[in-house]
């Protein structure tokens, strides 16, 4: 039996799921006791110190403020960051050795520079080479570094979902006709969509899945021999036909 996300765990495994959670409870209360005591220590948690967060000039000038701009670069970022790293994710398998070149420099590039230190980086651009003001140039700096490395990271996704695929797939997208744009776009990302880390399906129903397509295929190629068997036979009964007159004449 399997569910949505994993195989249903038998007696065992709920017996040892049962016990980690009860060790990992015990840990995080004993966690949770060791950071009280620090901070009772250093005095962290004398009123004075957590009064400001319960007026509402706090939560009105610092606080909700810098929530809404947290959760509008990260709008802004995703809106440009998805097709930008399927871009260079199919570009990164070009047929033209420079395309992939390219791509594959600021993919690699990218990739390797914290997100931090591209946030600095984009602030510092912004400061010498452009008239944005200072109150809107952290949001430029933080959605230009967030675009920068998560088209990075979803260009390596898209281009494993894409390789992950059956040859065949392409191969029979040729056969109908359809030229390489066309089969990346209707044959090609459709299911590399699913095949991304995070969307494949349970490994019991993975399994299943396996186990059916062989069972299936040794029926397919029973039956073809049955009928391949069946025609020769039909074939050869004419013959056994006359070779019986040949010997028994009438």
């Amino acid at each position: 039996m399997s569910s949505v996300l994993y195989d249903t765990p038998g007696p065992r495994a709920k017996r040892r799921n049962v016990l980690l959670s009860i060790v990992f409870t015990v840990l995080l209360a004993l966690l949770l006791w060791w950071v009280w005591q620090k901070m009772d220590d250093k005095n962290q948690l004398e009123w004075n110190l957590w009064e400001p967060f319960t007026t509402s000039e706090a939560w009105t000038t610092y606080l909700l403020p810098g929530l809404g701009d947290t959760l509008k670069a990260a709008a802004i970022s995703m809106l440009i960051a998805l097709p930008l790293g399927a871009v260079f994710g199919i570009a990164r398998m070009s047929d033209h050795a420079w395309v992939r070149g390219v791509a594959g420099t600021v993919v690699e590039f990218f990739r390797a520079i914290p997100v931090l230190l591209l946030m600095l980086f984009a602030n510092e651009f912004y400061v010498r080479s452009t008239d944005i003001s200072s109150e809107q140039r952290p949001l430029y700096a933080v959605v230009t570094g967030l675009v920068l490395y998560n088209a990075s990271v979803l260009a390596e996704i898209v281009r494993a979902g894409i390789l992950s695929l059956p040859r065949g797939q392409t191969e029979a997208a040729y056969a109908v006709g359809l030229r390489k744009g066309q089969t990346m776009t209707s044959v090609l990302l459709p299911q590399a969509v699913t095949a991304m880390p995070g969307h494949r399906e349970p490994a019991g129903r993975h399994r299943e899945g396996h186990r059916a397509g062989r069972r299936d295929a040794r029926l397919h190629r029973a039956a073809q021999l049955a009928q391949h068997a069946g025609g020769q036979l039909r074939q050869r009964r004419p013959q056994l036909h006359r070779g019986r007159g040949h010997l028994h004449p009438a």
